[in-house]
């Protein structure tokens, strides 16, 4: 290998390490765990902001049509009585739950754009609750 290739590899290696160090320095003393660039520009979300979820539940009327668009995890669970249930890290983007007859439509399109989260562990949910006795279309 030549001189200048072992320069370029000593470099990248250095910048790679130097980045490392201050990602974790950075997490260390708070900074934004959740940074986005969406419509608005690059946007990060402070730890005080992300601290406390954001955690709802509602009851729904018998359904048996469900319309899904959601970007994060969703759970459907047989159980004895009908509702939503959600908890989401972003609080200026709330899930949407409207019920029109028996079909409920449930959306949460998260934030567009490119996101990192470093927030390990910490992903948006949607349970959605159903009586097991029906079907759902």
């Amino acid at each position: 290998m030549n001189k200048g290739w072992k320069t370029f590899l000593i470099v990248c290696a250095s910048l790679c390490l130097a980045g490392v160090i201050l990602g974790a320095a950075g997490l260390i003393k708070g900074v934004a765990k959740l940074v986005s660039w969406d419509g608005k520009g690059l946007d990060g979300l402070s730890v005080q902001t992300q601290a406390q979820p954001v955690e709802q539940s509602m009851a729904l009327a018998p359904f048996t049509g469900l319309k899904v668009e959601a970007a994060c995890d969703v759970n459907l669970i047989p159980c004895d009585h009908d509702g939503v249930e959600y908890t989401v890290y972003d609080r200026t983007h709330l899930p949407v739950i409207e019920q029109d007859g028996e079909t409920v439509t449930v959306s949460y399109p998260g934030r567009n754009g490119f996101q990192l989260n470093f927030s390990f562990g910490q992903r948006d949910r949607i349970d959605i609750y159903y009586e097991q006795s029906r079907t759902l279309e």
